[in-house]
């Protein structure tokens, strides 16, 4: 009687603590670390600070303003382990000379004509000491050719076109990692000078990079063991050059560089290359295709490692590419983490900042809005405001104001720094997503006959309207499609145009107790079978049954859904299984009915019958018991920190907590 006493109280709490929804994606995102300077000059001296930490006999130097010399000479810097270097037109620059005499460096190697870098740039570094080795040709070709002569073709050779920079810059980790040249071709026909290279030469595989509107078929039969690497456009060819080399690919760190400017990645290609870590390209808006493809990854990828400032890859940029669906979807449908490490719950991490908010507990208004670093220093009060969840879009964080248990709560937006607060709507939003100008969410009030309907408003608070008549549930936007589940239908999966129009049905399951959409596919709980667990793809085909339990608390991390497996006690035991429903597994019978948040290589759990909250590797190994209390009703992980909300007997207390990921230094955050 108490247990079921308890889970009702649970469930009463989970209402207005999570505003109705009940499960989520969780993608702990990686450790983010920008490397950037004022110039490319300053950024590529900061990256060679970053990777060559004592000395380098060897420094390539290439013209940092003109591409097509420079993008061959990223292997030649790996094969010397030396940084690449930027020279600044006729000079070499501050920078440069910095780092070369930081450096101690002995000899370099300069890529190009004299055209390209000026003798008096030779002149400066000779007069350093410092002896030099030009690299060059009539043109972009040979210049490729004559670097190709340094490295050999025993591993192979890359052909990449020699009018953009994205394809080279897209292989250099690889090239350079595994010594195989970069040549840059003309669409039709092979240079004199790249025909002179390959005279004799033992070519053991050729990779061309793009389709044979980038470098021909003719051209291409010229060379022997072909392979080539192609894509829609330059970002799928990016992901699809990572896929070619596999297991070669250390996922642990990935770097990003912006995609319309060359010198940046280039910087970075030797640094990446050392690790044999990718570089993904990015642009002015994430591509699907690299979201969907990073999804896959996410349970690798521990770091982010960032070239360039903001006027490239904008702030949270890099992280919206770990969102499985477009734009900057964020979805606030449970207690666990969502694609920010929370956003959109009681605890939200940017860079490398905490957001979150302590209250007095649910009887009293008072509490504190905060941030602080992810080391717990730096604490900083933003305002005198209890957040309910918060959202983070940019410099910008937005957020359910909690004005006690007889006054309305609201919708607010203020500066990361605590500055421009204000009220959006006295609207409650749940499910909420950010698009372009607008933000889409669920409207919760339950004393009105407009709850629950979709509406949408923009981000300064002007043009709030409801999107049709739609009462729904779980609401997703990708691209210009909102995905719902139609609580008028039977909770039916539909899917309509953000303008309202098109409304389509998907799939005629009852979604009523869980539904996401990440990548291509719409998961959810089918309340006709028992909470089964299904997925369908966003147009409605390729319905499938991925098991036959009672599921609730879903994390969808990578390529592995994590969740529990309710039996007819209200006990839950913790599976794992692969997203298309094969090696589901039991990790743990111990209950996680509550709430289940994977972080890392850990998975945190609690339910009424563990007594508390526990962990275990995420293959089902170390189990510890981290906290005592008995009733917990939420938990977040977020950073460094678990955060969790315990149930206090005779009333509903929303007072955070928070301990170290080992269950230490436990304490009430107000």
């Amino acid at each position: 009687m108490l247990k079921k006493k308890f889970c009702l109280l649970v469930s009463v709490a989970a209402v207005g603590l999570s505003m109705l929804c009940t499960s989520k994606v969780n993608a702990a995102f990686p450790e983010v670390k920008r490397i950037w300077g004022a110039d490319r000059y300053e950024t590529c001296s900061k990256i060679v600070q970053e990777g060559w930490k004592s000395t380098s006999e060897y420094a390539v130097i290439v013209n940092g303003e003109n591409f097509p010399d420079a993008l061959s000479s990223s292997v030649l810097a790996k094969k010397y382990n030396a940084p690449i270097l930027l020279a600044k037109g006729s000079t070499l620059g501050d920078k440069t000379y910095n780092e070369l005499k930081r450096l101690k460096v002995q000899h370099v190697f300069i890529v190009g004509g004299t055209a390209v870098i000026t003798p008096s740039v030779e002149s400066t570094m000779k007069s350093m000491g410092i002896t030099t080795e030009r690299l060059s040709g009539q043109d972009r070709n040979e210049t490729s050719a004559s670097v190709a002569e340094k490295i050999g073709t025993d591993n192979g050779v890359i052909l990449t076109t020699d009018n953009d920079f994205t394809d080279a810059l897209s292989i250099a980790p690889m090239a350079a990692r595994y010594q195989m040249p970069i040549i840059l071709m003309p669409k039709d026909g092979i240079p004199g000078s790249v025909e002179k290279f390959m005279a004799g030469k033992n070519i053991s595989k050729a990779y061309i990079i793009g389709g044979a509107d980038v470098i021909s078929e003719d051209t291409a039969l010229k060379f022997p063991n072909v392979e080539r690497i192609d894509g829609n456009n330059k970002y799928e060819r990016n992901i699809n050059i990572i896929k070619a080399f596999g297991d070669k690919v250390n996922f642990s760190n990935v770097c990003m560089a912006y995609s319309e400017q060359f010198a940046d990645a280039l910087s970075g290609s030797v640094f990446a290359a050392q690790g044999a870590n990718p570089i993904i390209l990015m642009g002015d808006k994430s591509s699907e295709y690299t979201k969907y493809f990073l999804t896959t990854k996410e349970s690798e990828i521990k770091n982010i490692t960032v070239f360039g400032g903001t006027s490239g890859i904008k702030e949270l940029h890099e992280q919206d590419v770990f969102n499985g669906t477009s734009g900057d979807n964020s979805n606030d449908i449970s207690n666990t983490s969502d694609y920010l490490e929370n956003n959109g719950s009681i605890a939200v991490k940017q860079g490398d900042w905490i957001y979150y908010s302590g209250s007095n507990g649910a009887s009293s208004a008072t509490g504190n809005f905060f941030k602080e670093k992810n080391d717990g220093s730096g604490k900083v009060k933003l305002s005198d405001d209890i957040a309910q969840k918060i959202w983070i879009q940019g410099d910008y964080i937005y957020y359910i104001s909690y004005h006690g248990q007889n006054q309305k709560s609201s919708f607010y937006k203020m500066k990361n720094d605590g500055t421009e607060r204000g009220q959006l709507t006295t609207d409650i939003p749940t499910c909420v997503n950010f698009q372009g100008d607008y933000i889409y969410y669920i409207k919760y009030d339950n004393t009105s006959v407009d709850n629950l309907k979709i509406c949408k408003i923009k981000k300064d608070g002007t043009g709030k309207q409801a999107i049709g008549n739609e009462r729904g549930m779980y609401l997703s936007v990708k691209d210009d499609w909102l995905y719902y589940a139609d609580l008028d239908d039977g909770s039916k999966i539909y899917k309509m145009r953000t303008d309202g129009s098109d409304k389509q049905l998907l799939c005629g399951d009852s979604a009523l107790n869980y539904m996401n959409v990440v990548g291509d596919w719409i998961y959810y709980c089918n309340s006709d079978e028992n909470n089964n667990l299904y997925r369908v793809k966003i147009d409605g085909s390729g319905k499938q049954k991925l098991n036959n339990s009672n599921s609730r608390n879903i994390n969808i991390v990578g390529s592995y859904i994590y969740y529990s497996a309710m039996d007819e006690n209200d006990n839950g035991s913790l599976y794992k299984m692969k997203v298309d429903g094969s090696q589901n597994k039991i990790l743990s019978n111990m209950d996680c009915s509550t709430a289940v948040a994977v972080h890392d290589d850990y998975i945190y759990c609690t339910g009424f019958n563990s007594k508390g909250i526990y962990r275990i590797k995420n293959d089902g190994t170390g189990y510890e018991l981290i906290s005592k209390n008995a009733y917990v009703i939420s938990l977040y992980v977020t950073g460094n920190y678990v955060y969790y909300i315990e149930f206090m007997s005779g009333d509903i207390n929303s007072r955070l907590y928070r301990m170290n990921l080992d269950g230490t230094s436990n304490e009430t955050i107000q």
